[in-house]
């Protein structure tokens, strides 16, 4: 996630900005079908704490449905 006003949601299999967060939840699916386990999420240090969390909620309400599927969270320090 880049900061900026709005904040940028880079998915990066698909090639693809967007600043809607209800997008990460279709772009997770299609990965976990696709085999993946495991989903990181990681932002710019100056991205709002509650666009995150909007990031993530999506996420995990895909997550949630699949065994052994995870995410982490890394947030950039400042350089």
């Amino acid at each position: 996630i880049s900061a900026g006003d709005p904040p940028l949601i880079n998915l990066v299999e698909d090639k693809n900005l967007t600043d809607d967060p209800e997008m990460v939840g279709p772009y997770v699916k299609a990965g976990l079908d696709g085999g993946s386990r495991h989903v990181i999420i990681k932002a710019e240090r100056l991205v709002r704490h509650g666009f995150v969390q909007k990031v993530t909620r999506e996420a995990n309400n895909v997550i949630k449905e699949y065994d052994g599927a995870k995410f982490s969270i890394a947030v950039e320090d400042k350089p």
